[in-house]
């Protein structure tokens, strides 16, 4: 079985899910570290700050549980241009191609784009 690449969509989906332990040993980049800041940070007005600021924990806790991948921008870059999508979006799909990865997206766009380079699944069809 090849290794996966989670987007931050599909690692907090999966957390959501109950599936976290399927997610250990699992791969990630570096921005998921932002990109899960930034949606607790979206949750601030259904959180209050220390149950905003345990969830972010438990979040990186998890991440740091998982190989984080290095991005080649370069690569990333001629992918974001050549298919009109983020950065951000093209750094996963540059990622799962450069290790040979499952890509494990929510992301409907993302998940469109990157199925013409990788084979791409939802956090739902982790079990």
């Amino acid at each position: 079985m090849k290794g996966r690449l989670f987007d931050s969509s599909a690692l907090i989906n999966c957390v959501w899910l109950g599936r976290a332990a399927k997610i250990l040993g699992e791969y990630i980049i570096e921005i998921a570290k932002f990109e899960v800041g930034n949606y607790v940070w979206k949750r601030r007005s259904s959180l209050s700050y220390e149950k905003s600021k345990n969830l972010l924990e438990k979040l990186l806790e998890l991440i740091n549980l998982m190989n984080i991948l290095h991005v080649d921008f370069l690569e990333a870059l001629s992918i974001a241009v050549e298919e009109n999508i983020t950065f951000y979006d093209s750094s996963y799909i540059q990622a799962a191609i450069q290790n040979n990865l499952e890509l494990v997206t929510d992301d409907l766009k993302l998940y469109n784009v990157a199925r013409k380079y990788v084979e791409v699944l939802r956090s739902q069809d982790i079990r």
